[in-house]
């Protein structure tokens, strides 16, 4: 089931940053980057953000979350992560899809690592086409994605 999540909520935040930790960590080690920003944030962090955050909860638990962001009729994917241990059971798909579906944006963008390449396979299968990459240091390229919504 996937729901509205409270940051203000501690026992939440803390569940998004525990997912955020492990998941990011995965991606860290894969694209050879250790020091992804989500990796250095902390539970004030996550509280003090202007995203709105939606979770996928197997029974009882936080298994995945999805943020997004508005500006004007652009809607901006600025997280999606799943714990590891629900990794392969659809959840980041299922995530994707729903905020696709409930937004009046007419455009939709998402950013991430140009070497995270099963970010960009789930992306592209959901309609998303590459539009640029972005150098943030030598170590570090973003690949942002855009999709049309309407």
């Amino acid at each position: 089931m996937i729901r509205p999540l409270n940051l203000q909520d501690d026992q939440v935040a803390l569940d998004i940053l525990d997912i955020q930790k492990f998941a990011y960590q995965i991606e860290a080690k894969r694209i050879g980057y250790p020091n992804l920003p989500p990796l250095l944030e902390w539970i004030d962090d996550i509280q003090q953000v202007h995203e709105h955050f939606y979770g996928f909860y197997a029974e009882e638990t936080l298994a995945g979350f999805i943020s997004i962001e508005f500006d004007r009729n652009v809607m901006t994917i600025c997280r999606l992560a799943v714990h590891p241990n629900f990794f392969r059971r659809g959840i980041a798909q299922k995530l994707l899809r729903y905020v696709l579906k409930n937004t009046s944006a007419k455009t939709c963008l998402v950013s991430t690592a140009a070497k995270n390449k099963p970010a960009i396979k789930l992306y592209e299968k959901n309609g998303f086409i590459k539009h640029r990459t972005v150098s943030k240091d030598e170590q570090l390229s973003l690949i942002e994605l855009v999709r049309r919504t309407r």
